[in-house]
Order: C-alpha cells, then structure tokens, then sequence
C-alpha cells in the first residue's frame, strides 16, 4: 500500500501494479484539484485580489469561473503532475501540496486578465 497526504486528506492506493497505482492517483489529482477549484469559485473576486492584486469585471469574473468549472469537471492529466507521480511510484508515503495545483490554476485564469482589447490608432501625416 501506498499512502497519499495532501492538506484535505490521506488516502492509500494499491501498488501491486503501476497502471493500477496511475489510475488511482489519476483519481486523487483529479479529486484533490476539485476540493481546490471548489473553494476558489466561492470567492473568487477575493482570489484574484490576493493573488493577482486586480479587481476582475464581471464579464471576466463569468469566463474565469467557466473555465475553473471546465477544469474541475475535467479529469487531471498525469503528465502535468509528472513530479508526483515520480514521487508516488518512488516512495510508500508522499505529500502533495497546493503548488502545481495552483500554478495550473493561475495560469488559465491570467490568460483571461491579460487580455486587453486592441485599439487602432490613427497617425496623422
């Protein structure tokens, strides 16, 4: 048995076979990353403020939540958490932080505060 600790909760998986230790873990990543999304959406203008020290406009607020919806309802893909997956399959007991969680998270919602619209501009000649 293997044995997973994150800050919500310790779960343990079957490592008789590494596809059957993957396929748990897909499950816990996937699991761990809803619990996460799930209290960020709860105050998300808040969020944005602590960590992007912006004040989001409703239409934005409206896109990033879809997308935080999109990427919890999504199962996690393995490959962008390959450094726990090394860890898991290495050791019986691993800790996972926020941190990787975060970092995907953070990426998708600053692509929805760096768009700026684009104003044409006329130079005189």
């Amino acid at each position: 048995m293997k044995t997973i600790k994150t800050p919500l909760f310790t779960r343990k998986i079957e490592d008789s076979n590494p596809d059957v230790i993957l396929f748990q873990l897909r499950e816990i990543l996937t699991d761990y990353r809803k619990s996460l999304i799930s209290r960020l959406i709860l105050d998300l203008p808040t969020y944005l403020d602590y960590r992007f020290k912006i004040k989001a406009d409703k239409k934005q607020l409206e896109d990033i939540r879809e997308k935080l919806y999109e990427i919890k309802n999504g199962s996690a893909d393995l490959s962008k958490y390959d450094v726990i997956v090394q860890q898991v399959l290495a050791n019986e007991s691993t800790y996972i932080s926020t941190q990787l969680f975060y970092h995907e998270i953070d990426r998708n919602i600053s692509s929805y505060l760096t768009e700026v619209p684009l104003t044409l501009m006329t130079l005189g000649c």
